[in-house]
């Protein structure tokens, strides 16, 4: 469903951090290991840390959209809400065109679901639209709209911050998967992908060390999240 902010992108993980009491020799902050092999595999991108969500002005997509027209249809409208969200679901300004749907969108009436499809440089995003309580007995076509995505799109600087912002902690390393600069992605399934962060446990006086990798995926908001998927509908 269609939202206006970057929804928690982090998959709930269990940390067990500092699990010796403060008494205990080998436990303090300035005690831990850096990883070695034993911790498992570290991917290849060192992502950093980020303060703020990544995400692109209202007034910088705006500018990137095609000019309003003066009285727009409903698909007119639905294009310009379409081609908004892939840009918001992409994190970066890029080529954004109208596509069209499967068949016509009704003016009045109770409305239907339409799968239709915008272009972002070139690639084809598909989402499902659902209108419902047309009306356009005011002179103005107005209706309910919810919108999901069916095919999106990625691109590799903006999953790379996503995750920066999920995991700020410095002692997590969040890492990734280097990835193509942009690329499609199914919502609701596992892109091939991953992140990961550092989890530590201390006990008996020794740290042990574990990365633990995140698929990467694109939820029913389409947004980028990370954990296991789940089915988007």
């Amino acid at each position: 469903m269609r939202r206006t902010v970057w929804p928690a992108v982090a998959a709930a993980v269990a940390l067990v951090l500092g699990g010796c009491s403060e008494g205990d020799g080998g436990c303090g902050e300035d005690d831990r290991p850096e990883p070695t092999r034993s911790a498992g595999a570290r991917l290849p991108v060192a992502v950093g840390a980020r303060s703020q969500p990544p995400e692109i002005s209202g007034k910088a997509i705006e500018a990137a959209l095609p000019p309003r027209k003066a009285r727009p249809s409903l698909m007119d409208q639905a294009m310009r809400h379409l081609m908004s969200d892939t840009l918001t679901m992409a994190g970066a300004i890029g080529d954004i065109r109208p596509g069209a749907c499967e068949k016509a969108v009704v003016e009045e009436g109770e409305g239907a679901t339409h799968r239709c499809t915008v272009f972002y440089e070139g690639l084809e995003v598909v989402w499902k639209v659902r209108f419902s309580d047309v009306d356009a007995s005011g002179g103005w076509t107005t209706a309910s709209y919810r919108a999901w995505p069916v095919k999106g799109v990625l691109r590799a600087e903006t999953v790379y911050a996503a995750y920066a912002w999920a995991h700020p902690e410095k002692d997590l390393a969040p890492r990734c998967d280097r990835m193509p600069e942009i690329f499609r992605a199914e919502a609701g399934k596992a892109t091939g992908y991953e992140c990961q962060i550092l989890l530590g446990e201390c006990s008996d006086g020794a740290w042990r060390l574990k990365w633990v990798n995140q698929p990467v995926w694109i939820g029913g908001e389409g947004r980028v999240e990370f954990g296991d998927p789940e089915p988007v509908s």
